[in-house]
């Protein structure tokens, strides 16, 4: 193609490239993200339903505006950068009086704001829905098909006035000689033959697409559960207003001067649907921790016990008067009259045995929180904090103790499900893929094949050929133009005088006579005509050739363009909407909160029990914590991860996925580790263990 020789052509094509390279989003090979706003958190820079463009960039700095992939909201989120510290980016709104709960790193980081489009994101969402889309990719391919089809590449009306004498036959076009090629040509191209190419081509790529995607994916499936249930009892020494039975249940307050014992239980049970065999054991600790110190005492209330199958508990009995001498005690050896403790009720159960056939090893260390003082012990089932700004419901006062006296932590087992493509919202099999492929190729080679075969059954005879060849068309007439006032020019072949017809656009008349067949050119002043002693073209049962018309005031080439750019920009328009439209900004939330951030907030529910005061981002392949309670907050990179914790009760949170496998080595204390998922986890020493 001579890009000099077509200039709109060249100029459409330079434009579609433009505006990929500016505005294609990943899915598609660019770097642009589309994001439509909701709430006022961006306010007053930005409104509900705005469109976001944004752009993936080197480097991200304080102050620029965001959208990034939230760790506590599952959305991304588009806010401004206030804080960079240590290769973490904190975020906040700008109508916001709170920084983002959480943090973000730099594989969280989708891009920076490039430009605004005021309300332009609500259009952007109802196209991206499957069912918009898809009526708007219909009516652009359909517009191609009508429109575009019809742009044949013609010399303009003005050059046919050059000399038809001079040279004609030279300027002939090429004769096609190629059998493959001539069939391929000869039947015209129609709306079903370009929708069965269409199809054919879809086809081809669902199929090949299901075909060389694995079949299935190993997924982590909920295969079975563990389940506690706390309760404890006492008798008061004495009948009084605090206690009218002279009974204590569970969920009441003890008032260490009016109950001497504590008895307390707690049942285990192991609940799958799914064929099992398990066995363990179960032990009863307390653990003692003064709240204004790291100071803390373990307490083993139970040896442990062996257990098979799915049920087990233990039970202990403390002497509370013992409790309150300690307490005595320890305010006397510390200097601290008054301080504040609290004990923390800890079962441990160790879980081994199979479920469906898979081996599983499991430890269930849920814990009941107290808080206790010389003169009551309590429990201790606040709601847990939430991050500021967030509009979570506050659980109630029977549902936090419900929640507290009967935990349970969810087991799962890889399983293998069938592989799935999502298009357009919905989900397909790689075996649907297949047969769906299958069926357009079928269809579309119907449709195409069928097409030309049905062509192939049509007589053409050599006149009809040459006429298709030069891209004229051929009619036959029962009379030819009178001659008055026209000069007859003769022709010496048909080729020549179909090469004149194609340059002054017009139809090649044809008449027989007797033996001979008369083919002329009206154009003109001249008539030019060519006598042939062949006999006429039979009839076929074909649909009449009808006369090509030009679009009054535009270019045949021009409107091919123009038809092409629609189509093209269409199509963009609807890959775009399609592949960004879910990437929504959440709401400001219309609750305001001053609650500063702290390392609770970053804990996972699993960790509750550790009490966790510092926090430690590993930076290397092996992290170790310190005395303290540590938060260990693991890499997201592959390879072997290292994860160790110390003194304290520890939290250590792996990360990574796969092709990463993390060690997580738990120490003194009650430690728990919690691995990430996809990856291979070794936990060692650990209390309690789990997968996020």
């Amino acid at each position: 193609m001579k890009i000099g020789g077509r200039p709109p052509l060249a100029a459409a094509f330079l434009l579609l490239a433009a505006a990929w390279f500016f505005l294609a989003p990943p899915q598609l090979g660019g770097f642009t993200l589309y994001s439509a706003t909701v709430g006022t958190s961006m306010a007053p820079r930005f409104h509900a339903g705005d469109l976001a463009v944004v752009r993936r960039a080197s480097s991200y700095k304080v102050g620029q505006v965001v959208l990034y992939e939230s760790p506590v909201l599952p959305r991304a989120v588009l806010h401004r950068v206030v804080v960079v510290q240590d290769g973490h980016y904190f975020f906040q709104g700008d109508n916001n009086d709170f920084v983002d709960a959480g943090y973000a790193t730099r594989s969280e980081l989708l891009g920076r704001l490039w430009f605004r489009v005021p309300r332009a994101g609500g259009i952007l969402t109802w196209i991206g829905k499957a069912s918009h889309s898809a009526l708007i990719a219909g009516a652009g391919t359909l517009l191609l098909l009508l429109v575009g089809g019809r742009a044949v590449s013609l010399r303009p009306r003005r050059r046919r006035r050059r000399s038809h004498a001079a040279g004609r036959s030279g300027r002939r076009r090429p004769v096609v000689t190629s059998p493959i090629v001539q069939r391929l040509r000869r039947p015209r191209r129609s709306l079903i033959s370009l929708l069965g190419l269409i199809a054919l081509l879809i086809g081809a790529t669902a199929f090949g697409t299901g075909v060389v995607r694995p079949a299935t994916r190993v997924v982590q499936m909920p295969s079975y559960e563990s389940t506690g249930s706390f309760s404890y009892a006492g008798r008061a020494s004495a009948s009084s207003t605090a206690y009218p039975t002279g009974v204590v249940h569970t969920g009441a307050p003890i008032f260490l001067a009016a109950v001497r014992h504590l008895d307390l239980s707690f049942t285990y049970a192991f609940r799958s649907r799914l064929p099992h065999d398990v066995r363990g054991t179960i032990a009863l600790r307390a653990l003692l921790v003064d709240q204004n110190s790291t100071w803390r005492h373990l307490y083993r209330l139970d040896d442990p016990k062996a257990f098979v199958g799915d049920r087990s508990g233990v039970h202990a009995r403390v002497d509370l008067v013992d409790l309150t001498k300690t307490l005595a005690n320890l305010e006397a050896s510390t200097g601290t009259p008054g301080a504040s403790y609290a004990v923390q009720l800890a079962p441990v159960v160790h879980i081994t045995g199979t479920v469906a056939g898979k081996h599983v090893t499991k430890t269930f260390a849920p814990t009941l929180p107290f808080t206790v003082t010389p003169a009551v012990l309590k429990l201790d089932v606040s709601a847990p904090a939430t991050p500021p700004g967030a509009t979570f419901a506050t659980p109630s006062a029977a549902s936090l103790l419900a929640s507290a006296l009967n935990p349970s932590q969810e087991g799962t087992l890889p399983k293998r499900v069938p592989n799935t493509l999502t298009l357009g919202g919905s989900r397909f099999t790689d075996a649907a893929l297949e047969i769906a492929g299958a069926l357009l190729v079928l269809a579309g080679g119907w449709a195409l094949v069928g097409g030309q075969v049905r062509r192939r059954r049509d007589v053409w005879s050599p006149e009809r050929r040459v006429a298709h060849r030069y891209g004229c068309d051929l009619f036959d007439v029962s009379d030819l133009p009178q001659p008055s006032g026209t000069a007859v020019t003769p022709v010496p072949d048909l080729e020549t005088l179909a090469g004149i017809a194609r340059q002054a656009e017009r139809p090649i008349l044809r008449h027989s006579t007797g033996d001979s067949t008369v083919f002329v050119v009206d154009d003109p002043p001249r008539l030019y005509r060519f006598e042939s002693a062949l006999h006429p073209e039979p009839l076929a049962p074909t649909t009449p050739i009808r006369t090509r018309r030009r679009l009054p005031g535009v270019p045949r080439r021009a409107t091919g363009v123009a038809a092409l750019v629609i189509a093209m920009a269409l199509t963009v328009a609807v890959s775009a909407a399609t592949f960004t439209s879910g990437n929504l900004v959440p709401a400001s939330y219309a609750g305001r909160s001053t609650v500063s951030r702290t390392i609770t907030q970053l804990l996972p529910a699993l960790c509750a029990s550790t009490g966790a005061t510092n926090l430690i981002v590993a930076t290397s392949s092996s992290t170790s914590g310190t005395s303290q309670n540590d938060l260990i907050l693991g890499r997201n990179a592959t390879g072997s991860q290292t994860l160790n914790g110390s003194s304290g009760d520890d939290c250590l949170v792996a990360g990574g996925g796969a092709g990463t496998v993390n060690t997580l080595q738990g120490s003194g204390g009650i430690d728990v580790c919690i691995g990430a998922r996809g990856a291979v986890n070794n936990y060692s020493g650990c209390e309690t263990t789990g997968t996020s």
